[in-house]
């Protein structure tokens, strides 16, 4: 049974191993003392959808025109941002050349939770190796739509077993599905999950946000602090999907 200490620790795992890995050079920000290493866990980057570099059919990125590394060093520059753990987008489908292609330009800025085809059992192949691959810390797995139902038909069930003897990191979406993961932690005690965006989907966190809201008025406190917030400048930067 997998402790709340033990889910805590194995769930900050990607970020503290490419953490470890020693200080930045290149671009990063100057080291100082008395400042906290800061580690985004989660970007995506991709190219366009190309004729000679298609997408797969009918998949639509969070933002209208591509988002590359040459985009990102500036903004993780400005945000004090030392390192960022790249994740190969979805809708480019299980390819992770443009996320190897950012770690080779700057390996002390980038690692990778990289994606395999889930769906083809050949894929536990490429386990044993998976982490000699520059800048590989694990794998990705998404279970959105039509992807759910592999995790009750049996599609997925060769992968867990796989990376836990393979000691891979996993780090799985499954919005709305944390059950059923607890049953796989169960089953496989020594893989090391990490559960993202807690859990959630965009319409799960939209909905508990408007539910939060609805109840807001009729505390007098909130209505005082939420008069008093002024608003900030936000920078749209893609998330994990």
């Amino acid at each position: 049974m997998l402790s709340r200490r033990g889910f805590l620790n194995t769930s900050l795992g990607a970020a503290a191993a490419f953490a470890a890995q020693g200080p930045a050079a290149g671009q990063a920000p100057a080291p100082q003392a008395a400042r906290r290493r800061i580690i985004d866990a989660q970007v995506h980057l991709w190219k366009a959808n190309t004729p000679d570099r298609p997408w797969p059919p009918n998949t639509v990125p969070q933002l209208p025109e591509p988002f590359g590394y040459d985009k990102l060093i500036p903004m993780m520059n400005e945000a004090g941002v030392e390192r960022v753990v790249i994740v190969p987008p979805s809708w480019e489908g299980d390819r992770i050349d443009y996320a190897m292609e950012a770690h080779a330009k700057y390996p002390t800025r980038f690692g990778i939770m990289g994606r395999i085809p889930l769906a083809d059992p050949r894929s536990a192949a490429l386990l044993p190796k998976w982490k000699e691959q520059p800048g590989m810390l694990g794998i990705r797995v998404s279970f959105n739509s039509e992807q759910m139902a592999w995790l009750g038909n049996g599609t997925a069930d060769w992968f867990w077993p796989a990376a836990e003897k393979a000691g891979i990191p996993v780090m799985f979406l499954a919005p709305g599905n944390l059950p059923t993961f607890a049953r796989i932690a169960e089953r496989h005690p020594q893989l090391r999950l990490i559960v993202d965006h807690m859990g959630l989907s965009i319409d799960i966190a939209a909905g508990r946000r408007s539910h939060n809201r609805s109840r807001s008025p009729s505390t007098p406190t909130c209505r005082s602090s939420c008069r008093r917030r002024r608003p900030t400048r936000r920078r749209r930067i893609p998330i994990a999907t």
